[in-house]
């Protein structure tokens, strides 16, 4: 066959009628090849963590997240119980389906359990692996019969040191609704109107505020998230317009030595995304913090890319304060794109061979409750949401220990 014959086969017969449309379709040909050899090229250039590869499913972020709540599930056990007044029954020994707070040290205490399993839900949310779905679950039996223990016939009958954490809210309602199980979210409504211990959501905020200031902010981020969850929008406003009015009563004010005021302006973007509707204020409070959290991120050197000199749980919260800005459906800002892009990039190259997220020295300690809020960070963190080119940091240090929840 002719070349002449080769192509009037493979682009029309070559009769004058149709010289036009087999122009067209070598034309077409070409832009087709010249598309696809820009993409192979695309990919060949692009960076290794956000390569989109045509070929498969590869997706680096949920690659970490397989590998963190493998480590996590592994961990999950009986522990000693090592609270003291105010954390929940101290006559009980050991607590099931937990985690430790310092990993290695065989103890927990009743203000982790639930924290520490919002971050297995978020692996099962991102993978649907039903191994760390029954993990949670477990958990949240745990926390039922906790409160079928305490609480059996009278729920308002639960003396101060019972109360659950609103870590314990916010994960019961998920585990509800992502295992389909409505008791999950009525022991949740039941211990919510338990939590408040009848006080105003004013004075709510308030005895925060006076106890743990620069924390406060994270502390009430989880009661507006857990308020929100059962129902309570009023009542979440009413704490969240109190945490405003009062800024400069718990901003940059320390507790323990410690500054927490970037960790609680992180967790609320979180919970204020929730509030509909809460009023100018809130907005405008929301605006500042955004900025001050994009702000604050390092940009150069070993902790490139995180918070608070590499801290991991000031981190998790910031990814999860950023990610949620996007809630309403707004376009995500590239400056937001870019910076959930370096965060990423720290935590990926952070994370132990194991698959966990340990301080270095001269910490050199890791938090089963630090871990969870990192998986918590990434379960719903998409490639298409991060931006920029990501150079991989050297591990960072930080002296902060993690916060943990208090009544």
């Amino acid at each position: 066959m002719r070349h002449s014959q080769f192509f009037g086969v493979l682009f029309g017969s070559g009769t004058p009628e149709k010289e036009g449309r087999s122009t067209k379709r070598i034309v077409l040909s070409g832009l087709v090849g010249l598309v696809l050899a820009l993409g192979l090229f695309a990919i060949a250039t692009t960076p290794p963590a956000l390569a989109f590869d045509w070929w498969g499913d590869r997706d680096p972020i949920r690659e970490v997240v397989i590998k963190g709540a493998d480590l996590h599930l592994s961990r999950q056990g009986t522990y000693t119980n090592a609270c003291g007044s105010g954390y929940g029954p101290p006559d009980v020994p050991e607590i099931n389906s937990t985690w430790e707070w310092l990993i290695g040290s065989g103890q927990t205490c009743w203000n982790v359990g639930g924290i520490s399993a919002l971050g297995l839900l978020a692996a099962y949310q991102r993978t649907h692996n039903q191994h760390y779905l029954r993990g949670a679950i477990a958990q949240g039996n745990t926390l039922v019969a906790k409160y079928n223990m305490i609480v059996t016939n009278d729920p308002n009958g639960a003396g101060w040191e019972d109360r659950p954490f609103s870590q314990d809210i916010e994960f019961l309602v998920l585990l509800s609704q992502t295992s389909h199980k409505s008791s999950y979210a009525r022991v949740a409504r039941d211990w919510y109107r338990i939590i408040t211990d009848n006080k105003t959501a004013e004075e709510n905020a308030n005895r925060y505020i006076d106890a743990r200031l620069s924390l406060a902010g994270w502390d009430l981020a989880s009661h507006i998230r857990a308020a929100v969850a059962v129902g309570e929008w009023h009542y979440a406003q009413g704490m969240a317009r109190r945490l405003v009015e009062r800024r400069s009563d718990w901003e940059g004010k320390p507790l323990g030595g410690y500054d927490y005021t970037m960790s609680s302006y992180a967790s609320l973007l979180w919970a204020f995304e929730e509030l509909w509707f809460a009023g100018h204020d809130i907005v405008a409070a929301e605006r500042d913090f955004l900025e001050m959290v994009l702000q604050a991120q390092a940009q150069d050197g070993p902790q490139k890319g995180s918070w608070e000199d590499g801290d991991y749980q000031t981190t998790a919260y910031a990814i999860l304060g950023l990610d949620a800005v996007k809630v309403r459906g707004r376009d995500l800002r590239h400056d937001v794109a870019t910076a959930l892009g370096k965060a990423f990039s720290y935590l990926r190259d952070t994370q132990t061979e194991e698959g966990g997220w340990r301080y270095p020295p001269p910490d050199d300690v890791e938090y089963g409750e630090v871990n969870s809020e990192v998986l918590l960070a990434l379960g719903g963190l998409q490639e298409r949401e991060i931006a920029g080119r990501l150079v991989d940091p050297a591990p960072g240090g930080t002296q902060k220990p993690a916060a943990t929840p208090a009544k």
